[in-house]
């Protein structure tokens, strides 16, 4: 990961990071299973390489984006457990990807994972 070069990007990335952690924690206090996967150390590069700011070219991110959770779409799809938000949290740390990239653009049908972007 690039230095962070500016006090405001720094505190970015540590509200990122608080954000992430909120959300795994309120995950594991509820009835969420622990995902069995391990995408911290996943290759995220097929979709860093096509997914670049600052446009984030909704058609190129998304065509990425499902190619690769696609791969894991019974983990990513399944929101009973902590794996769907850990995939997420692991693309926008690789990218780093501002919050609702993938999200916002890419979810079609509840799902992480779909055929049609």
């Amino acid at each position: 990961m690039a230095a962070l070069s500016s006090p405001a990007a720094f505190l970015k990335v540590l509200l990122w990071m608080v954000i992430c952690v909120a959300s795994l924690v309120q995950l594991s206090t509820s009835n969420a299973v622990a995902c069995k996967m391990n995408f911290s150390k996943l290759d995220y590069s097929s979709i860093t390489s096509e997914c670049k700011a600052p446009e984030y070219d909704h058609h190129k991110c998304c065509a990425a984006f499902n190619k690769l959770a696609c791969n894991y779409g019974a983990a990513v799809n399944d929101f009973s457990s902590t794996c769907p938000i850990e995939f997420i949290s692991f693309l926008n740390m690789a990218g780093p990807y501002p919050h609702g990239v993938f999200v916002n653009r890419c979810l079609t049908d509840n799902k992480l994972c779909s055929t049609s972007t």
